[in-house]
């Protein structure tokens, strides 16, 4: 039987052929491996090429396949990642795939229970406000015609002190209603609609510079046009939030100024004072609710800031907190979005 091996000679490889006879007599026939090189590749390329192929399209149509059976999920992924931290609605069950169906009947279940807890403090707050904003009405009225009388000294001294709680409790349940709207709007959905920042500016000098002489305080309006889309009612408790810190926290006889206008292509709507200004270790505590600063005078409670806050967020608008121009005391500036349509 002939044997086949691989030899060198004369310094190229080969593959040679052996075959020896009955006599003795061996045969060998040799020939360069070129030829066998080449025919090893050219089978090699053959079958890789379709292999490839069959490969790339295997994938291409498995990343399909994954991509559309992920779809649903990924609905699903994008629903929670726009929503905002008040909107509980429920999500499309019918729509997601099967191996996530239950776990997304869970969550709709936790947000129906989140959704009722809310609605439930939401009605404590609005209806505890509510029901107290009469008879405190009614104390107040009482007490300022008390004062009108002719009292002792100490008397007096106590009706003024009753007068100046009353009020401050009156002004706290007006501020719990506006969170509370604020909230409720919020998760409801309420439409904007167009407001001119002027005429907050002006409706807000006649109710604030009356109080505002009394306090010994130089209010003035510096007020230019300005349209946003949003919620009056809930602005002009901004606005009234943002003159009465300031005022309160002014010295007698100091300035505080309103201005709103455009700037840079955007509305904005901004209080500035002469007052203490507010330390660098609570500007970022001054929009938490109930947070009152160290020391500060007055006895607020610490909600005119958060509400600042929580309807500058309702109207997609940014709260900048700053220094006054004169170089002492804050200035607070509300930016809105640019005009056009927007959320509440």
């Amino acid at each position: 039987q002939p044997g086949f091996y691989d030899a060198s000679w004369r310094g190229v490889p080969r593959r040679v052929a052996a075959s020896t006879r009955g006599d003795g007599l061996t045969v060998l026939v040799g020939e360069t491996r070129n030829k066998r090189t080449r025919l090893v590749h050219e089978v090699l390329v053959a079958a890789l090429a379709p292999t490839l192929l069959v490969a790339v399209a295997a994938i291409v149509l498995l990343r399909g396949t994954i991509v559309r059976a992920m779809a649903p999920l990924d609905r699903v992924g994008d629903d929670l990642a726009r929503r905002g931290p008040n909107d509980l609605r429920p999500l499309d069950a019918e729509g997601a795939p099967e191996e996530v169906r239950t776990a997304v009947q869970a969550m709709n279940r936790l947000f129906e229970r989140l959704r009722t807890a809310a609605e439930s403090q939401q009605r404590f707050v609005a209806d505890a406000a509510h029901q107290l904003r009469t008879p405190l009405a009614g104390l107040q009225m009482q007490l300022e015609l008390l004062m009108r009388e002719p009292h002792a000294p100490g008397v007096s001294a106590e009706l003024d002190k009753m007068h100046a709680a009353t009020t401050r409790t009156s002004r706290l349940a007006q501020q719990l209603l506006a969170l509370a709207r604020a909230d409720r709007d919020a998760e409801h959905g309420v439409g904007p609609r167009v407001v001119d920042l002027y005429r907050l500016g002006d409706l807000a000098a006649r109710d604030w510079t009356a109080r505002a002489i009394a306090r010994d305080v130089d209010l003035g309006f510096e007020l230019a046009h300005a349209e946003v889309r949003g919620d009056e009612v809930l602005l002009s408790e901004l606005l009234g939030n943002l003159i009465e810190n300031a005022t309160l926290y002014v010295p007698e006889g100091g300035v505080v100024t309103v201005r709103c206008g455009v700037e840079d292509g955007r509305p904005f709507l901004a209080v500035e004072d002469d007052g203490p200004g507010i330390p660098d270790a609570a500007r970022e505590r001054v929009f938490e609710r109930f947070y009152r600063v160290e020391g500060a005078p007055g006895d607020g409670s610490g909600l005119g800031l958060a509400i600042v806050r929580e309807v500058a967020e309702r109207h997609g608008a940014t709260v900048e907190l700053g220094r006054s121009a004169i170089g002492r005391g804050t200035a607070i500036t509300v930016r809105f979005p640019p005009p056009g349509p927007a959320s509440v």
